[in-house]
């Protein structure tokens, strides 16, 4: 990752800001009436304001979350590198398709602050993991044991609580799978053996391949299963993890409470878990388009037409502009030449 694609990564990011501009002007046209400029002009500032600082203070928390992990799995790293690894990865995610590029790029922050590479990426992987955990749980005790109306109709209420149990069964396989991550050695080795035997690759070159992902699939392994042994600083993480999602979750209801309305807070942060939870399978940049749909479907039932393209507009203009900037800044800071060792 010394040679940054930084092009590539901006054609990425507008190709992001593209699908959410499209969307969002469907909605706008959709919803926009006369009364839509008077809400707009008797929006309360501040709310804005407090929005931005819910905001902050969740990359704030995020990053202590990262320290956690880290001392979970026998790791020191400082806030900054925990701040820098949490923002580079929120603008990977938010111009990668199934916003799953930030993960590669929070480990090789973990590496450049002094951890190994492959237990790095352990960290990162169980770091994942217990977030799709803890939205899975909420999720399915908000929709099956509360019986939480997310979907307008029965149609779509019916989809949701398959997706989210379809969801929990493959992280469930998928998770197995990187438990025993190891066990792919072999299977890496014969791979490389049939590759020596078509001529593709020399045999000195196979087995040095082979040494280098095999001790790189031991030792992600290790540092995926090694985190368990942190219970303490494990649960830590999980906390913060609550934390975050709950600042995070809190802006939307923010922004509503600017347009002067009432809001029920505990009911519209419990309304967002299952729409962050199948966001990941949206195949745009960043989930967008989801997101912005997921959004206008579950506020539907709380403002006006005329409030409603201008709630969703302002909240994920908000978000993903925070994102973009915050984790540009963070992408320069990991990838702006610098004296830092990494790990071995």
């Amino acid at each position: 990752m010394k040679e940054f694609d930084w092009r590539r990564i901006g054609k990425q990011a507008l190709g992001a800001i593209l699908v959410t501009f499209l969307t969002l002007g469907l909605i706008l046209a959709k919803t926009w009436r006369q009364p839509s400029r008077q809400v707009l002009a008797s929006f309360s500032w501040g709310h804005l304001g407090l929005a931005i600082c819910l905001l902050i203070l969740s990359s704030a928390v995020d990053a202590l979350r990262v320290m956690m992990m880290a001392r979970a799995g026998g790791e020191r790293i400082s806030f900054s590198v925990g701040l820098r690894t949490v923002l580079a990865g929120y603008f990977i995610a938010a111009v990668t398709p199934f916003v799953a590029g930030g993960a590669p790029v929070q480990a090789y922050s973990l590496y450049r602050g002094g951890i190994p590479l492959g237990k790095a990426s352990g960290i990162v992987l169980l770091s994942g993991f217990l977030a799709q955990w803890l939205l899975t749980i909420m999720s399915g005790i908000f929709v099956f044991a509360l019986g939480l109306q997310v979907g307008p109709t029965p149609l779509l209420q019916g989809i949701i609580r398959f997706g989210i149990l379809a969801y929990a069964l493959g992280w469930a396989i998928v998770f197995y799978l990187t438990w025993n991550l190891d066990k792919a050695a072999p299977i890496v080795e014969r791979c490389l053996h049939l590759l020596v035997r078509m001529r593709i690759v020399s045999q000195a070159r196979a087995e040095g391949a082979a040494a280098k992902i095999v001790a790189f699939l031991r030792e992600a392994a290790e540092g995926f299963q090694g985190v368990f042994t942190g219970g303490f600083y494990m649960l830590l993480g999980g906390l913060a993890y609550l934390v975050m999602f709950a600042l995070n979750f809190a802006v939307a209801p923010v922004l509503m409470a600017g347009l002067g309305r009432e809001v029920n807070y505990p009911l519209l942060l419990a309304l967002q878990v299952p729409v962050y939870l199948l966001i990941s399978l949206i195949p745009t940049p960043g989930g967008s388009g989801g997101l912005e749909g997921g959004m206008a479907m579950i506020m539907s039932r709380f403002l006006g037409g005329h409030e409603l393209g201008l709630l969703v507009a302002g909240w994920r203009l908000l978000t993903l502009y925070f994102h973009l900037i915050g984790g540009g800044m963070g992408l320069l800071a990991l990838f702006y030449p610098r004296r830092e060792k990494g790990g071995n």
